[in-house]
């Protein structure tokens, strides 16, 4: 039986300088809706000690719309977005205050009018936006967005692998300096399952990943399931495989189950890759110390270091041009990295998925095994470099977003996935590091008196 899944895409829009200028106005008007919805929801619970539900704000939005012209001519899906997520902030903070969350509940903030711009569209496609093929396209990918209050149509670019069944819901993004759209579309659900049952234990030091069956021995996989992507993976830009010596495996030249972008080149046995004598044995993910995601977030603290030395932000003054022009040429090759190594993610957990039969995820426990070794006023921290650094590695690695995809798409081929915490990790030297170094420094202590 076929199960229709939801599935979420992203265009890149080339809006023309009036279209900006008219986005940017409907997102700060959507940031002033948030913050008079919420402060409305406060004075009539501190008032009448009742609560606001969205369907209560609909009718404010809709005398809102009656009363000023401004709010009329923009598209009414987006002010009901904006309510819409507000009653689910709502929901989702008292769920976590009865379940003890405390000071961690996440009470609904207010939002800055420039910042973080975005416009919602929580109803399906043609109620105040409408995404369609462009008909004159000469290349690939090439659509059109029309969204009320915005003059003309905005210019997009992006793929879908088939025709959606049906077009949910959007939202207009203004990250890193660029205008995105993000789209959630119906379709059929395209997973397959494999034979085997696999068990994934993340390491983050050594490697990213082992890949292993549940008995402790290689899984088997065809030819055909390592080769099927080979034209894609070959035009995959900075996927780079491990140079193997010796009886070359299929892995060498189809490096499908490497989430990093480029592999150090390997010879002789210094990586168990080398010691496969059949296709995927051990499905060993390198450590990527010198891949191209690292490299470039390299950069971005390169960039960050000569900014803050050469072009230091005074407090309380505005910061200089020079300083603004280099933070934004550091978030730019962040978003880089971090859109590179989500694809790549991804073509990695597809593969995995498509061997497993029955999945075991084992993950160290992320946030406690990076805490920040910096302390406080009243236990100082110790080694705060090099278990900064160590925090910064496995973050940059992104584990949390290899076993959501993992999740997710072993749900839609129909296997079970279950995540095991691991108790002992690799990475949690980062603490013991930190407990030797206060030891250390207490016993230097007492040879000083």
């Amino acid at each position: 039986m076929s199960v229709n899944v939801l599935r979420r895409y992203t265009f890149k829009l080339y809006p023309s300088p009036m279209q900006v200028a008219a986005l940017e106005a409907q997102a700060r008007m959507m940031a002033e809706l948030w913050n008079a919805l919420l402060q409305r929801r406060e004075d009539v619970y501190r008032r009448e000690k009742r609560t606001l539900n969205k369907r209560q704000q609909y009718k404010e939005i809709t005398t809102l719309r009656a009363e000023c012209p401004e709010w009329a001519a923009l598209s009414v899906a987006a002010a009901r977005g904006v309510a819409q997520h507000l009653d689910s902030a709502f929901k989702a903070f008292f769920r976590r205050a009865k379940q003890g969350a405390g000071a961690q509940a996440g009470y609904p903030r207010y939002k800055r009018t420039r910042g973080g711009m975005s416009i919602s569209f929580t109803e399906c496609m043609g109620s105040g936006w409408s995404l369609d093929r462009a008909a004159a396209a000469a290349k690939a990918g090439g659509w059109r967005l029309y969204v009320k209050g915005v003059a003309g149509t905005i210019k997009a670019r992006g793929l879908l692998p088939a025709q959606p069944l049906s077009w949910r819901t959007g939202e207009i993004i203004y990250r890193d300096g660029r205008w995105w759209l993000s789209v959630v579309v119906e379709c059929a659900a395209r997973r397959v399952a494999g034979a085997e049952r696999l068990t994934i234990r993340l390491d983050l030091i050594d490697q990213f990943a082992r890949v292993e069956r549940a008995s402790g021995g290689s899984p088997a996989c065809s030819q055909e399931q390592i080769t099927g992507q080979s034209q894609q993976l070959d035009r995959t830009p900075g996927l780079v495989t491990p140079h193997l010596s010796g009886d070359e495996n299929p892995l060498a030249k189809r490096s499908i189950w490497n989430p990093g972008l480029v592999t150090p080149h390997l010879s002789g046995d210094e990586n168990t890759v080398t010691q496969c004598s059949t296709p995927c044995q051990g499905l060993v993910t390198p450590h990527l110390s010198g891949d191209e995601n690292a490299v470039m977030i390299a950069k971005v603290d390169a960039i960050k270091s000569v900014r803050d030395r050469r072009f230091p932000r005074k407090p309380f003054c505005k910061p200089s041009w020079r300083w603004r022009r280099e933070t934004a040429r550091a978030a730019r090759l962040t978003a880089r990295a971090a859109r590179k190594r989500k694809y790549n993610l991804h073509r990695w957990s597809t593969a995995i998925v498509q061997l497993a039969a029955d999945l075991t995820v084992i993950k160290p426990d992320i946030k406690q095994a990076t805490a920040s070794p910096r302390g406080d006023a009243s236990q100082w921290g110790a080694a705060v470099e090099t278990v900064s650094r160590l925090n910064c590695n496995t973050l940059n690695q992104a584990p949390a977003m290899a076993v959501s995809m993992l999740t997710y798409k072993a749900a839609e081929a129909n296997i079970r996935c279950d995540v095991i915490t691991d108790t002992a990790p690799a990475i949690a030297i980062g603490p013991e590091l930190v407990a030797a170094s206060k030891t250390l420094r207490r016993a230097r202590r007492a040879m000083r008196k």
